[in-house]
């Protein structure tokens, strides 16, 4: 490979501006891999896998998923101090002198919690080789592309508002324990009586967007925060999470528990 082969794979890969990344770059590569992720999990994968046996991944699923769970408390840990540190400058955040200082000192962070959305595909791909199709649900399947998706443009307009570092904080932090459940539960059936829990996942991603969403309006009804066709994109996307999750809860929770 020669030099300035490495040089340009350097530079688009690792340059120090995020939108200079050719990830963020070429549009292109995003938006085939979330093509290929619904394409494959919804329709190639299963067919694929029609005449197989489901694949036991027992043991590859306990690293993966424990591997995100941490992945996620570091990055939770590292926002939830960004947020803190920057809070005095809640107000027109996007636009201030604290932008440009949170865009150089804490780019890395943002870059891998970028890179983190497209891992977390992967675990859609785990439901289709085990053959777990009920898991592969419109709600999970359309929040995994959307969540990639909203990242990728984000970073591509160069739209961070603060609320954004109080949603990434919560978020991560969910998905935490979240991946911390799918690790235990992998290790098998001597573990389900210890994940009586399961449920409350579901409520902790619901009350997240009614915090996230509290938060949002109050900041654009106040003009504390910015609002543009980013921020009502988000919004609107937020609130749809949320009724899926809503929605989720009520069917398989409120609905099951009175049919017993």
């Amino acid at each position: 490979m020669s030099t300035s082969v490495v040089k340009s794979i350097n530079h688009f890969l690792f340059h120090p501006d995020i939108q200079q990344k050719i990830l963020i770059k070429n549009s292109s590569i995003s938006f085939m891999i979330i093509l290929v992720y619904i394409l494959l999990t919804k329709l190639f994968g299963p067919l694929l896998m029609r005449h197989r046996k489901p694949f036991k991944l027992n043991k590859l699923l306990v690293i993966y998923n424990f591997t995100l769970s941490a992945a996620n408390f570091y990055l939770a840990k590292k926002c939830t101090a960004g947020s803190i540190k920057y809070w005095n400058t809640r107000c027109g955040f996007k636009k201030s002198i604290a932008y440009v200082e949170f865009m150089k000192e804490e780019s890395v962070y943002v870059w891998l919690l970028f890179l983190l959305k497209y891992v977390e595909l992967i675990d859609t791909v785990f439901f289709v080789l085990r053959k777990k199709y009920n898991q592969i649900s419109f709600l999970h399947v359309f929040h995994h592309s959307a969540v990639a998706m909203l990242f990728w443009w984000i970073l591509k307009t160069n739209e961070i508002g603060y609320y954004l570092l109080l949603t990434v904080s919560i978020n991560n932090g969910i998905h935490v324990i979240m991946y911390l459940y799918y690790g235990l539960a992998a290790i098998g059936p001597k573990m389900q009586k210890y994940l009586w829990w399961k449920k409350y996942l579901t409520t902790l991603q619901i009350i997240q967007f009614v915090v996230i969403l509290s938060y949002m309006l109050y900041g654009f009804l106040s003009g504390c925060e910015t609002l543009s066709s980013v921020e009502m994109i988000l919004f609107t996307t937020f609130l749809s999470f949320m009724l899926l999750f809503l929605n989720y809860y009520l069917r398989n929770f409120i609905k099951n528990s009175k049919n017993k």
